[in-house]
């Protein structure tokens, strides 16, 4: 081999290592770089979940006070549900007294409507179809529920007063009554609740009488106790009321002064 040759050789091996040594450096600086922006993206990312970690921080404990807040309210709802539950539970207790008050209530205003009826019945035959309808009605009011139990027994109360005004009252008034089966209008002269007189428009004079259980309406016979009754029309339309009167007597039905 010449020395040329083992010159071109040399020149060629060193030119040889001298690229590889440069290729590696290249190398190594791309790599480098690579791993700093590696380095940077995790560092990124690093933060990233760091950040995340914070807001699910944040987010958990919202959750949590929110839960906190949640639980505080159904905890308040349940004691309002049990004091509505327990104050139910008494309401229906107290409907079910009222109820057992308002059915006694009722049977004692029935009972009472039955009392007075039975009164207003036997008693003197004044208007007597109106005042027995008023208690009808209100028993039918009463019995379809259309007035509560203590309504009924306040406006029986008023029948009742209107019957007692009635005894303390004499008066003059009006009415159709039956005599020998023929109705008709004529004025009629209550004295309390004792008496009853007529006093027809052709002069015809009668009273109301019990025989047998019923009242039935009796003209008089006698002339004088017609007269009677006449005087006393005449001292009623002339309102003359307080002073002393001879009247027959038709408590019983009979002709005595």
């Amino acid at each position: 081999m010449s020395l040329r040759f083992q010159i071109i050789v040399a020149a060629a091996f060193l030119i040889s290592s001298t690229l590889a040594e440069g290729a590696y450096a290249l190398d190594v600086d791309k790599l480098a770089i690579a791993l700093s922006e590696l380095r940077g993206d995790i560092e990124d990312l690093s933060s990233s979940i760091e950040d995340e970690k914070a807001r699910g921080r944040t987010t958990v404990q919202s959750l949590e006070l929110r839960k906190a807040e949640l639980e505080a309210t159904s905890r308040r709802l349940q004691a309002r549900v049990d004091k509505l539950t327990a104050k139910k539970a008494a309401l229906e207790k107290q409907q079910s007294l009222n109820s057992d008050k308002r059915t006694a209530l009722h049977d004692a205003t029935q009972k009472a409507l039955e009392l007075v009826r039975g009164y207003v019945a036997r008693g003197l035959p004044f208007r007597l179809a109106e005042r027995l309808a008023e208690l009808d009605q209100l028993e039918a009011q009463l019995k379809d529920k259309k007035i509560a139990p203590i309504r009924a027994l306040g406006m029986l109360w008023e029948r009742i007063e209107d019957e007692l005004r009635l005894t303390r009252e004499s008066g003059l008034d009006r009415q159709v009554i039956e005599v020998d089966g023929q109705e008709f209008l004529t004025p009629v002269i209550r004295v309390g609740m004792l008496m009853l007189f007529y006093l027809s428009d052709d002069g015809v004079a009668g009273r109301a009488i019990r025989e047998n259980g019923a009242w039935t309406w009796a003209p008089y016979e006698v002339e004088e106790q017609t007269q009677q009754v006449v005087s006393l029309f005449d001292s009623f339309k002339k309102r003359i009321r307080v002073g002393l009167f001879d009247i027959p007597n038709a408590v019983m039905g009979g002709g005595a002064k």
